[in-house]
């Protein structure tokens, strides 16, 4: 049974043809899978069954990160939780200098509450610093 691969600017369709170039569906659907992740598109089999043509499946590889967009993913993901904890770093030494500075009672209660938050603040961004750093790892191992 003869099968024929048709691809557009956005899916790839398997096709039944009596001038296909796959002997086996399954040889065209394979086929099929692989242009589609490697141009990120939809792939849609049809089977053809008494002159009327019906979908069997549809495959989405729109959404699918290939190695190399994983790996800038991690890497950006991991300067990001830098930053932020740079950040955090940051805001927190303002606010103890400010606690420091300030004479007013009422003021300091007020700084004290916003030190809590900025060591919370800093606690968070340090988890997702560590979490990304095991990210990058495994996703760097697997090159």
């Amino acid at each position: 049974m003869p099968w024929k691969i048709n691809k557009t600017v956005s899916e790839v369709i398997v096709i039944y043809d009596e001038l296909g170039s796959f002997i086996t569906q399954e040889d065209a659907v394979n086929e099929a899978k692989k242009l589609a992740r490697e141009f990120k598109l939809i792939v849609r089999i049809f089977a053809n069954e008494d002159e009327q043509t019906q979908e069997l499946m549809t495959i989405d590889y729109t959404s699918f990160f290939n190695s190399k967009e994983m790996v800038e993913r991690t890497t950006s993901e991991l300067k990001l939780a830098k930053a932020e904890k740079n950040v955090a770093i940051l805001e927190l030494e303002q606010r103890i200098q400010e606690h420091k500075k300030n004479k007013n009672s009422n003021e300091r209660v007020a700084l004290k509450e916003k030190i809590k938050s900025s060591k919370i603040r800093l606690k968070k961004a340090e988890l997702k610093l560590r979490a990304a750093k095991k990210r990058y790892r495994l996703i760097s191992s697997k090159k």
